[in-house]
């Protein structure tokens, strides 16, 4: 830069650094580049969140469903109404609860139903004996909320009896995206 000055004109020493502006326009396009890398990191993680939360929930029905179709291949017509209401039938639903109760290979008394577990709903599963005693277990994780469970049994002959079950299942917890899955079985008693 070049000043006049008493004795004429003068260059000026010339200065390093940098002027407001451009420190202005520097700071905002490194806050542009930043809000787009946290957009995209923020993404990642929701994805991952997602696939943790469906893999958890397919693991876990895998291993309800599997129990549940290995007990329910093996059932056998009741012969009384200590289990069924109805003799001769294989598997028993109700109207007014979710449920399926059969007699499995050893002789129990076997319903599945759900059970209220303060907000979360879990698969619970009870086997007893005709002299009543017996044992009840959860079979799905207080991580796993069971928001739909519905049985449907019918008679495709006289001896073969097909039931189908569904469920609707959302994983529970604060980092799981409401990761929502529909899962059904249908199992023909032998």
């Amino acid at each position: 830069m070049i000043t006049r000055s008493k004795n004429g004109w003068q260059k000026l020493k010339q200065e390093d650094g940098v002027t407001l502006i451009e420190l202005i326009i520097a700071l905002g396009l490194f806050a542009l580049v930043m809000i787009m890398v946290t957009e995209s990191f923020t993404k990642v993680l929701g994805g991952e969140r997602s696939a943790l939360a469906s893999k958890y929930i397919q693991e876990n029905m895998r291993n309800v469903l599997d129990t549940m179709g290995r007990e329910m291949r093996s059932a056998a017509a009741a012969t009384s109404t200590w289990c069924c209401p109805v003799a001769l039938t294989v598997f028993c639903t109700s109207s007014t609860v979710p449920a399926i109760s059969f007699i499995n290979s050893s002789g129990q008394c076997v319903t599945y139903s759900l059970r209220q577990d303060g907000a979360i709903n879990r698969l619970q599963v009870q086997r007893g004996s005709l002299l009543g005693a017996g044992t009840t277990n959860d079979l799905t994780s207080n991580k796993i909320n069971i928001q739909t469970f519905w049985v449907s049994a019918t008679t495709t002959n006289t001896s073969t009896q097909l039931a189908t079950v569904f469920f609707d299942v959302q994983a529970s917890g604060k980092n799981t995206d409401n990761q929502d899955t529909m899962v059904q079985m249908s199992v023909k008693a032998r």
